[in-house]
């Protein structure tokens, strides 16, 4: 009797079901994949999409051991990074209609799965209840989905130290355009992305995100990661990176001198300290947004594609109740 009451509580606090929450089995940074391909939206206004952080991260990418999209994609495999949709009222063969839904944490109640078998819907995802942000405010037309958000979490994960694993950050002005598709062929019903072939991966995500990447959030990741070098003399009750505006651009610097970087582990994180350092003058002017209209450009405009896929017929459950 308790156990059926817990599960009318569940039903009853949770209206989900396995075809309105889709899991992401992909994040993908176009530019990383396809410098060529420019994606997503026009964040500044002047008639081109605008990928300021894609740039930055092809350019720091080939001056250094990182592999930002690989760092994703294991993210992902190994459970590190488990994000949902809850599409909520969403009608894929409707036309013209105006809905919400949300991006969600989730728990994967599968991890050993492949990645095709998470592409063809059989994740089983756990939904923790009481998720209040990331909402997105939709229209969609026959499969065809825009959508906006004034702040989402979670949707930008970046790692620049391996040992302290991927940070997620904070995205404003955030702008969604997809394909969907319902119950395809061959796969578990639900809702997926309709996604384009590539080369490395063989299969991107369809889903185009775009966002306004504050150079704080931006750099707070880098200073707090680069907080942790005490192997390098880094004192970490001190900020190590730091900013200022000077005629117009924003100059960044670090602030803690007679660093030791060799002392720390060649070719680690830390080892990096004083390169970083010593080339943090120009990271200024590679921010491309101008986003508090202050003529001084201090963010990146951020382009992502994500592939989404229905999720398994397993169980979807509220906090405490597993």
């Amino acid at each position: 009797m308790r156990n059926f009451l817990y599960l009318l509580i569940i039903l009853s606090s949770f209206n989900a079901s396995s075809q309105n929450i889709s899991y992401v089995w992909g994040m993908h940074f176009p530019a990383l994949i396809d410098p060529t391909e420019v994606c997503c939206f026009d964040y500044d206004n002047d008639g081109t999409l605008d990928d300021g952080l894609g740039d930055f991260l092809v350019t720091l990418q080939a001056q250094s051991t990182s592999n930002f999209q690989d760092g994703i994609n294991q993210g992902i495999l190994d459970n590190s990074i488990v994000k949902a949709f809850d599409w909520q009222d969403l009608d894929v063969l409707q036309t013209n209609q105006s809905f919400s839904f949300q991006f969600l944490d989730a728990q994967i109640n599968n991890p050993n799965i492949t990645l095709q078998q998470r592409m063809d819907g059989l994740a089983e995802l756990l939904i923790p209840t009481g998720q209040v942000d990331n909402l997105f405010t939709a229209n969609h037309n026959l499969g065809i989905l825009n959508a906006t958000a004034n702040q989402v979490s979670g949707l930008l994960n970046l790692q620049f130290d391996a040992q302290q694993g991927l940070v997620p950050l904070t995205l404003n002005t955030v702008k969604l355009n997809a394909t969907l598709i319902e119950n395809p062929i061959g796969k578990e019903e639900g809702i997926y992305t309709e996604n384009l072939t590539a080369t490395n991966p063989t299969i991107i995500g369809g889903m185009k995100i775009g966002g306004i990447l504050p150079s704080d959030e931006f750099l707070g990741v880098l200073d707090t990661q680069y907080r942790t070098c005490t192997c390098a003399g880094v004192d970490p009750t001190q900020p190590l990176i730091t900013t200022t505006i000077f005629f117009g651009t924003l100059i960044v610097s670090c602030a803690q001198s007679g660093l030791t970087p060799e002392n720390c582990t060649a070719g680690s994180f830390c080892a990096s300290v004083n390169d970083f350092c010593s080339n943090a003058i120009g990271i200024g002017s590679t921010f491309d947004i101008d986003e508090n209209n202050d003529g001084v450009n201090d963010a990146y405009s951020v382009a992502l594609r994500y592939g989404v896929s229905a999720t398994s017929d397993g169980i979807i459950y509220s906090d405490g109740f597993e």
